[in-house]
């Protein structure tokens, strides 16, 4: 495991003649990230398979594991974000740094109503202080073509980027913007084969706001692949692994995009 220092931020003053200047101590806190249980991905090549295969499998099949891991990788870090959008913030206990969870109705279906809450999104970033720099949104495919088709943030006339015809579409609200299949959907908030830091409902999740610095990664084993001969089954297994913990570390840099009409 590893401990994320949390440093508060502090205010400036006028200085009253003759006052002694005495320091104005800066709140800290800590996240204790821990390594969650090895993640691997396998697979059994079986020799006769393997001999009547006309074409070589193990580096496609050790790509594939590659590709699993990085898979499995990706949908952990968006469950941190969701989490930590729900979540308290550490130090300040105003409220006005906790996480957000925009939820709307129709947020999956309507453009309208997702363009609302991504500049929702942008302003409570910046109504929070979170850096300018670093901003990203992750859109279920459904929602990032919802978005591409309405075209406003591929407007040239507004100094839009992207493009109808490539399907590009970097920004939107000056977030960086992304679609992604591993954006979880389900009700994993008893799933054993999710880290208990990461369990939820995702039900809702059509997509996530982040900052950079809003979630952290622990890493104990990089990624490895190693592959050994079973007499016994007369084949080949291939496991490729890696051990890392995730979690979320600041929640004012965490917003969840949820359409409540969904479940």
């Amino acid at each position: 495991m590893m401990q994320f220092p949390l440093t508060w931020s502090t205010v400036a003053a006028y200085h009253t003649p003759g006052a002694e200047i005495v320091g104005v101590p800066i709140e800290h806190a800590a996240k204790v990230i821990a390594i969650q249980q090895l993640l691997e991905a396998d697979v059994f090549i079986y020799i006769l398979d393997e001999a009547m295969n006309h074409y070589e499998v193990r580096a496609a099949y050790a790509h594939q594991l590659g590709e699993a891991l990085a898979n499995a990788k990706d949908t952990n870090s968006f469950r941190a974000v969701f989490v930590g959008a729900a979540a308290s913030h550490p130090i300040d206990t105003s409220g006005n740094n906790d996480g957000t969870p925009i939820q709307q109705a129709a947020l999956s279906t309507d453009p309208a109503i997702l363009k609302a809450a991504l500049y929702d999104a942008a302003q409570t970033f910046d109504e929070k202080n979170v850096p300018q720099s670093d901003r990203y949104a992750a859109l279920l495919p459904l929602a990032w073509y919802l978005m591409l088709e309405d075209g406003e943030f591929i407007h040239r006339d507004f100094a839009g980027d992207g493009s109808k015809a490539r399907a590009t579409m970097p920004f939107a609200a000056d977030l960086q913007v992304l679609k992604s299949n591993n954006i979880p959907t389900a009700d994993d908030s008893a799933e054993a084969t999710v880290p208990v830091p990461l369990r939820d409902d995702f039900r809702e999740c059509v997509g996530l706001v982040w900052h950079k610095n809003a979630i952290g990664t622990v890493k104990l084993l990089d990624m490895k692949t190693e592959s050994a001969y079973d007499i016994r089954r007369q084949g080949s297994l291939f496991v490729s692994k890696y051990a890392i913990g995730q979690d979320y570390l600041r929640p004012e840099g965490c917003i969840s995009l949820e359409d409540t009409a969904i479940v």
